[in-house]
């Protein structure tokens, strides 16, 4: 397909639409795929379902969670932050759900540092619940929003600074101090209360 020039970001996925018809990808990947829904705010060909629609504006619909995963033995907790919904998934998810609620409204949303001395950024957007992740040792939820809260603190996470260091043994961070970082950035923009940073670094 041509290069597209009208692309709409939501989440992780990136839209756009061509002769009438919706593709989606992951953000910065190829290909784009057809799907039949359109994101909110673009021109939809097919009708969206009315009474199954998810209202992502309502000031709860998410929750923020810091997620604790077990690791190898003798290795310390994964920390990362995840947004999903707050009421869960869908039991069943039959015609009546959208392609645009299947494919980004019922994900959750991983935000992550992985790595060595050197760490990366690694976000991952996963189709189940908080609760069913791999490896899961234990979850706090932080605090509920809207989809502008779910953007604000995507883009606090994408532009908090891994953790670095020159070698294993001089490293002073880990996925951990990041998490916190990021939620002390939540803390001062008003998205989350100051006592989540003391209960995250006491178990840090």
């Amino acid at each position: 397909m041509p290069a597209p020039t009208n692309i709409k970001l939501v989440g992780f996925t990136e839209f756009t639409t061509l002769n009438d018809k919706t593709y989606k990808r992951r953000r910065g990947t190829q290909p784009w795929l057809p799907i039949e829904d359109s994101p909110p705010g673009s021109q939809a060909t097919s009708s969206e379902p009315s009474s199954t629609a998810p209202d992502i504006t309502r000031k709860d619909f998410f929750t923020l969670y810091l997620l604790r995963q077990n690791q190898y033995p003798d290795e310390p907790l994964h920390w990362s932050l995840v947004i999903s919904p707050t009421d869960g998934f869908p039991v069943s998810r039959g015609p009546r759900v959208s392609s645009f609620e299947n494919h980004v409204v019922y994900c959750s949303y991983v935000f992550q540092v992985r790595g060595d001395e050197n760490m990366n950024y690694e976000p991952e957007s996963l189709s189940k619940p908080v609760e069913l992740l791999d490896c899961v040792h234990s979850t706090y939820a932080l605090v509920r929003f809207d989809w502008d809260g779910l953007k604000k603190a995507q883009g606090i996470a994408e532009k908090e600074e891994p953790p670095r260091a020159r070698t294993w043994g001089e490293r002073t961070e880990n996925c951990q101090h990041w998490s916190v970082r990021v939620v002390r950035k939540l803390v001062d923009e008003g998205l989350v209360e100051e006592a989540k940073i003391g209960m995250m670094r006491e178990m840090v």
